[in-house]
Order: C-alpha cells, then sequence, then structure tokens
C-alpha cells in the first residue's frame, strides 16, 4: 500500500523536474534566435567604389545590367554568390548583384546567407558604360568598373535629342542636344523605363539628363593626347613589359587617352582602365581644336570622386597639404596609400596617406603610370590605379629622372634578443632588445644566418631564426661571412 502511494507521487516530481528543464529550454532557445536575430538586423553594406558601377541581375558580366550607380552610393548586401565574389545588394530598382571588387564592405558579413547564381538570360543586355561608341548593340565587355581610368572622360552626344530635368522618357524636355563634338561633363547616371540615363552638364541649359545608346563616352583631353582608332587592335605588350590586358580590344572608331610611344606603338588607356599598345598605323591623334571641351574652359569637372578604389595597398597614418585651388591634383581613392620615393613598387615609402587626401600633381612618369605628388612629406610618386586626376594635365611635367631610395626589408621581434657587433656570439654584445619591435635590415650574411639592423640602440647583429623578415630580401647587401 505504501508503495503504491509513493509511485504517484514520485511520478508527480517527475513531470515537475521535466516541465522545469522544458520551460528552461524553450527560454534558452527563444534567446538564442534572439541574439542572433540583433546581429542580422545590422544589415551590412558595401560602398560603391567607383565613379560608375553596374549592378547587374545575376553574379556575372553574362547578365543584363540592372542599373548603373555613381560612386559612393551605399547598398545593403542582401546574399553573396558561391564564389564569394558577387554580393546580392538591394537598390532602387529591386535586388541586383554587384562585383565585391568594386565596393567597400561594412559591417557583419556573417549572417549573409549563400545565394545561388540564377538562370542567364537569352537576351542581350542593356548597353552600359563602357566606353563604347554608343547605340543598342555598344559592347559591355564586363566593363563594370565604368571610368576606371583614372583619367577625366566625358560624353559627346551622337544622335540629336530631348535633355530631359529627369531620368526617363517622362521628363520635361528642358532642350535638345546633338551631334556638335562637344564633350560633356557626366555628374550621374540611372536606369528608368528599361533605357539607361546619363546626366551631364550643358552649358547655358544646366544638368540634364540623356539616353546613353545615344551618346558616347570621350575622354576630356584638355591638352593630354587623345587618339581615334582607324583600325580595331587589340591591346598588345609593349616594350616596357606593361599591357595587353587579356580579351581587351578596341574597335575602330574609339578613343583612348594616348600615354606613351615608342617608335611604332602607342600606349593608350580605356575607359574601364585597361592599357596595351598598338601600331602607330591604326590611330590617328585627335585635333583638340575640332573639339569643344566645356571642363576644359572651366565648366564642372566629371562626378564625384567617389570613396576609394576597390584595390590598395598597404599603409596607415595620414600626410598631405592643403590643396591650391586651381591647381591639378589628385585625390586618393582607396583606404590608405602608400606615397614611394620612387617611380616604382620597389622603392622606399616616404608616408602614408588616406583615403580622399587631395594632393598636388608636380610630374608624370614616362610611363604614364606614376605621378609624382607633393606635400607634407616633400615630393614623392603614387600609382594612378589608386588615385583619380583632377585638372589640365598639359600643365604637368614630364619627370624623366623617377629613380628613389630602394625600399629595405624590415624585421619583426616577438621575442627579446641580443643584438652582437659581429655575426658571432663571442664578439660583443650591442644591447638587448626587447620585444614587440620593428628595424630596418640593411645587411646580411651570404649564408643568411645573420642579419644587421640598425636600431636606437645602434648598428647590430641578430640571428636571423630569432626575426621574421618582411620586404625584399634580396635586395640587402651581402656585407659578413
Amino acid at each position: 500500500m505504501i508503495r503504491q502511494r509513493v509511485r504517484p507521487m514520485y511520478w508527480v516530481m517527475m513531470l515537475s523536474v521535466v516541465a522545469l528543464i522544458s520551460v528552461m529550454l524553450a527560454s534558452v532557445t527563444a534567446a538564442s534566435p534572439e541574439v542572433a536575430q540583433d546581429a542580422r538586423f545590422n544589415t551590412p553594406v558595401v560602398v560603391v567604389n567607383t565613379s560608375f558601377l553596374n549592378v547587374r541581375t545575376g553574379p556575372g558580366t553574362e547578365y543584363p545590367v540592372l542599373i548603373t550607380v555613381v560612386g559612393g552610393t551605399t547598398l545593403p548586401v542582401l546574399g553573396i554568390a558561391p564564389d564569394r565574389v558577387w554580393f546580392q545588394v538591394s537598390t532602387q530598382a529591386g535586388p541586383g548583384w554587384m562585383n565585391s571588387q568594386f565596393g567597400l564592405p561594412r559591417g557583419n558579413f556573417q549572417f549573409v546567407p549563400e545565394v545561388q547564381r540564377p538562370p542567364v538570360p537569352t537576351f542581350a543586355a542593356p548597353p552600359s558604360f563602357d566606353g563604347g561608341t554608343g547605340g543598342a548593340g555598344a559592347s559591355d565587355d564586363g566593363a563594370d568598373v565604368g571610368f576606371a581610368s583614372g583619367r577625366q572622360w566625358g560624353l559627346s552626344v551622337v544622335i540629336t535629342h530631348d535633355l530631359r530635368n529627369v531620368a526617363g522618357l517622362g521628363g520635361i524636355n528642358i532642350g535638345q542636344v546633338g551631334p556638335d563634338n562637344r564633350v560633356y561633363a557626366v555628374t550621374g547616371a540611372a536606369t528608368a523605363e528599361g533605357v539607361a540615363w546619363v546626366q551631364i552638364d550643358v552649358p547655358g541649359l544646366g544638368r540634364g539628363w540623356v539616353e546613353q545608346s545615344k551618346s558616347t563616352f570621350r575622354p576630356y583631353g584638355c591638352g593630354f593626347s587623345v587618339v581615334q582608332m582607324t583600325q580595331s587592335r587589340e591591346l598588345s605588350v609593349g616594350p616596357d613589359g606593361t599591357g595587353g590586358d587579356k580579351d581587351k580590344s578596341i574597335a575602330a572608331g574609339q578613343e583612348a587617352y594616348l600615354l606613351d610611344e615608342r617608335g611604332d606603338l602607342f600606349k593608350i588607356e580605356l575607359i574601364n582602365g585597361s592599357t596595351g599598345w598598338v601600331d602607330r598605323s591604326a590611330v590617328i591623334v585627335r585635333d583638340e581644336r575640332a573639339v569643344t571641351v566645356p571642363a576644359c574652359s572651366g565648366a564642372p569637372a566629371q562626378a564625384d570622386e567617389g570613396v576609394g578604389s576597390g584595390s590598395n595597398e598597404e599603409g596607415t597614418g595620414n600626410a598631405g597639404n592643403p590643396l591650391r585651388p586651381n591647381g591639378p591634383h589628385v585625390v586618393v581613392n582607396t583606404g590608405f596609400l602608400n606615397i614611394r620615393s620612387g617611380a616604382g613598387a620597389q622603392f622606399s615609402v616616404v608616408a602614408s596617406v588616406a583615403g580622399g587626401t587631395r594632393l598636388m600633381v608636380t610630374g608624370f612618369a614616362p610611363d604614364g603610370v606614376w605621378i609624382q605628388v607633393s606635400g607634407d612629406f616633400g615630393r614623392g610618386w603614387v600609382n594612378n590605379e589608386f588615385v583619380l586626376f583632377r585638372g589640365d594635365p598639359s600643365r604637368v611635367p614630364v619627370v624623366r629622372d623617377t629613380a628613389g631610395d630602394t625600399a629595405l626589408p624590415v624585421a619583426s621581434l616577438n621575442r627579446s634578443i641580443t643584438l652582437y657587433a659581429a655575426p658571432n656570439l663571442t664578439l660583443g654584445v650591442v644591447a638587448n632588445i626587447n620585444a614587440p619591435a620593428e628595424f630596418t635590415v640593411i645587411g646580411r650574411t651570404s649564408d643568411g644566418l645573420w642579419v644587421q639592423l640598425t636600431t636606437p640602440s645602434g648598428i647590430g647583429w641578430v640571428q636571423a631564426d630569432f626575426v621574421t623578415v618582411r620586404g625584399g630580401f634580396a635586395l640587402v647587401p651581402v656585407i659578413g661571412n
């Protein structure tokens, strides 16, 4: 009898424990998604870091352009493609895809879902910012970087049509523009009613929108030589070892900047940033006297510089100088940029500047790739891939002496070590060096077992196994056995 009375009580207690555990688990289960949701609510974004960017209907250049956005546009990230290169983003035209190379990610991407590629449509993609000759058949060539060229590009109208106050056929007609050989400043881009529109600045009429298919993008020039192709050509590698971008070509009738010439070869740059060499017989130099270029006579320059470049050089800190009002200058188009003592990545860094810094231009290297700039640091060189040029390049001289100090590697210490007077444990101690620290490497033994450092305590030797060397170790002279 007693056992029969205890059994019900036992089960009551067990049920109470189970119920309590269930409540606790429910509480934990409810709390976990809440924490995750808080993280998901902070939607990561990507900031467009090129002058113009094509957002596509799928993760690849084979998909049509959904909308074209200007540099500096912030787009919420909805997903990421399996290749981890393309982001699905939210735009005014709906969800679209952009190449992550041309944006700066901001926020926590941990909870961004992977989105599978949609089928590629069979119809032709609409025209995009590729520097073609205009018309519905303009080639795209995957030129999603838009004005990737660091030089100024504008737009000429090839078919007379209305200049509208907003992007769209319903916009108010504020005047007509036609094929008068003018190169207008580009100030915006949009897609409306399935048509790509470009905003330009027209003297006497102000800013208005024209149809991209009835226009063509052209170099400003402004005294900087421009060539027009008389024959189609593939870009090839030139005598300087540069150029020849894969699968890049330029069609007859298109224009490009002339960067250099060697004998019968011209080095040119396209609107998408591609460079290469073509033979002189396939081009003619544009007669600037026949071209009306408002930007060269004080009209607004092309659209805002944006917020940075998809590429980046390592570096920290900031340097710069006040910008003289009307002088040629560059805008740093990356998060941080190293300014070097010579025109090449092999030269030492004299300063590092933050994105958006404006630097006065004092010269061009003969290869057209490196630009000499000035600031609080004195003079140095920057790669044009990481800056946007502003002003009249005809006022900038070509600097032939582009050599600088060769950059020496740096040794990092992650443990305290002894600095010796010679590459030998028995020939005297200079100092004991505490970690962490970094010092310039100025010498090495022929067997590579010892490196010579310059430190605040003096010059001395340390065992190579006790430091981590970063940089061009082969450039360090052998000065010990």
